[in-house]
């Protein structure tokens, strides 16, 4: 008897055991939360026309030198930016020749109007090459070589990376 008193009362305990916890949904827990730092970052090589996307600094691929033929290959991260701009004169104000970009809107149409094209990566290109030559100053000056002809154009130093 004892034993069917307790299975009767037993439902009466968890009746009387209710829950005061009361929680508030009004402000999102740490869980739920997430922090995005806005900065403004400057734009790095851009321009009024092509990408609007900024250079993450601190997620930056640069183009690479290889040390025994003086080639010169950059291929696409999708994690790391680059908008590598080779121009007509050791002077970023002088005339934009060739791009290599990872933003769409900088390659798609050559926007920036470069007379020897814009590109993702080096990679896919096999018809052209380009041959580091020497530093002057800043620059980096580089010739492009294609089947057709050889051109000069200068890269800022910052992006090239020696293998």
């Amino acid at each position: 008897m004892k034993n069917l008193s307790f299975i009767i009362l037993l439902p009466f305990l968890f009746i009387g055991c209710k829950n005061d916890t009361v929680v508030d949904t009004s402000e999102p827990t740490k869980m739920d939360t997430v922090t995005i730092k806005e900065t403004q970052k400057p734009t790095t090589n851009s321009d009024s026309v092509g990408s609007k996307d900024e250079i993450d600094e601190e997620f930056t691929q640069k183009a690479t030198v290889n040390k025994n033929d003086s080639t010169i290959w950059i291929q696409v991260n999708m994690r790391l930016d680059h908008r590598i701009f080779g121009y007509e004169k050791p002077d970023v104000k002088s005339k934009k020749m060739i791009l290599y970009s990872i933003f769409t809107d900088d390659v798609e149409g050559n926007p920036f109007q470069c007379p020897y094209g814009a590109y993702y990566d080096t990679t896919r290109y096999q018809d052209m090459i380009l041959k580091f030559q020497e530093n002057i100053g800043d620059f980096a000056k580089v010739k492009i070589i294609t089947d057709e002809a050889q051109h000069t154009v200068y890269f800022e130093k910052k992006w090239l990376e020696f293998e």
